[in-house]
C-alpha cells in the first residue's frame, strides 16, 4: 500500500508540473512549495515528497510531455501483414511487400525502426530511392524509455530528411514496424514538434506498419542500425518514462523487504526460490495452497476449510499457522 501511495503521488507530481493550466503548476514548476499558501500544508508535504521521488530518478528540469495534436496535414497511413508473418517463410513476406510496393510505385522509401537496450533508446532507419540504398542515419540517447518513443523517434528524424531531400514530384513510403505508432496516427494527430517539419514536406507520404522480425530487408536494415546506435547525451525523459523508472524502485524495493520476510527463510530452507508460486498456472485458492505447500505450513483458514469438509471441529489463536 505504501509504495502504491508514492507512486500516486509521483504521478500527481507530474502532472502538475507539465500542466501548465494547474493552479499549482507555477509553485512546482519554480520550486516554491514552501510559498504554497499556508492552508495547503499538506499539499506542500505532499510535494516535497514526491519532488524527492521524482528526482531520484531525473531531475524535474529534464522532464518534458509529448504532445499529440490535431494535424492539418495529413499523413496517409497503411498496413500490410501481421505478426503472424513471423512463422511464414521470409520469401513469401518479401513478395507481399514488393507487390504492394509495386502498386504504389513510390520513387522513396524509408525503413525505420527503434531500439532499447538497457539505459539507452536508440533509433535508425535507412533510405532507398529508386531501389538504391542512398543514405543510413542512426542515433541513440542514454535513459531508457518506451518502444513507442524510440519509433516515434525515427519517424521524425524520418520526415526531417523528406523535408530536405524530396519535393512534389516524390511519392515517398516510411515502413516501419510500430502498429501502435501507425494506430496513432490513423487517428489524425501527430507530435506537436512534428507540425514544423511536416509543413516542409511537399512530397505525398505515406506510413505503413510492416511485421517486425519477418526476413523483410527493410525492417531488417533499420533494425541493425539503431541496434548499433552509440549514445551521445541524455535523453530528455517524459512523464511516463519517470513513472516507469519510479514504479520499478518501488517494485525492487518491495521485493527486497519481502525477501527479508520469514516465508522466504522458510522458502530457502526447503530449496525453493521467492516468486517460484507466481510461475504456477494455478489462480485464486489453489495457488495459496501450492505456496502452503511449498512452505511447509497451513493457515487457519485452510486448515478450518479442510475441518470443515472432513466434518470435524478444531479452535486455533487467531492468525496462527501451524507447521506440518
Amino acid at each position: 500500500m505504501r509504495g502504491q501511495q508514492q507512486t500516486a503521488a509521483a504521478q500527481a507530481f507530474l502532472k502538475t508540473l507539465t500542466t501548465p493550466t494547474h493552479p499549482l503548476h507555477e509553485e512546482i514548476m519554480n520550486r516554491r512549495d514552501e510559498l504554497v499558501n499556508q492552508m495547503l500544508k499538506m499539499v506542500r508535504s505532499w510535494a516535497v515528497d514526491a519532488r524527492k521521488m521524482v528526482e531520484e530518478v531525473t531531475q524535474q528540469e529534464n522532464i518534458r510531455e509529448i504532445v499529440w495534436v490535431e494535424s492539418d496535414v495529413r499523413v496517409r497511413t497503411a498496413r500490410i501483414g501481421g505478426r503472424d508473418w513471423r512463422d511464414r517463410a521470409e520469401m513469401v513476406n518479401m513478395s507481399e511487400v514488393y507487390e504492394w510496393l509495386y502498386q504504389e510505385d513510390p520513387t522513396v522509401v524509408i525503413a525505420t525502426d527503434g531500439s532499447l537496450r538497457e539505459d539507452i533508446t536508440a533509433w535508425g532507419g535507412a533510405v532507398w530511392r529508386e531501389g538504391r540504398l542512398c543514405f543510413e542515419w542512426s542515433a541513440a540517447k542514454e535513459r531508457r524509455s518506451s518502444s513507442f518513443r524510440a519509433e516515434s523517434e525515427a519517424l521524425k528524424d524520418a520526415l526531417f530528411w523528406i523535408g530536405h531531400n524530396t519535393d512534389r514530384s516524390d511519392k515517398v513510403v516510411i515502413l516501419t514496424d510500430s502498429l501502435s505508432l501507425v494506430s496513432k496516427m490513423e487517428s489524425g494527430v501527430v507530435r506537436e514538434n512534428w507540425l514544423e517539419v511536416i509543413r516542409r514536406v511537399e512530397a505525398s507520404v505515406t506510413v505503413c506498419y510492416i511485421p517486425g522480425h519477418s526476413g523483410l530487408k527493410w525492417n531488417e536494415k533499420a533494425y541493425k542500425l539503431a541496434g548499433s546506435a552509440q549514445p551521445i547525451g541524455m535523453l530528455v525523459r517524459t512523464p511516463s518514462d519517470v513513472l516507469a523508472d519510479i514504479k520499478r524502485k518501488v517494485r525492487d524495493g518491495e521485493k527486497e523487504d519481502q525477501r527479508k520476510s520469514w516465508s522466504v527463510e522458510r522458502l530457502e530452507e526447503r530449496g525453493r526460490h521467492y516468486g517460484e508460486g507466481a510461475c504456477v498456472p494455478e489462480r485464486g485458492r489453489r495457488r495459496a495452497m501450492f505456496n502452503q505447500l511449498e512452505l511447509g505450513v497451513l493457515t487457519r483458514r485452510s486448515l478450518q476449510n479442510a475441518c470443515r469438509v472432513s466434518g470435524t471441529s478444531i479452535s486455533l489463536i487467531p492468525g496462527e499457522i501451524l507447521e506440518k
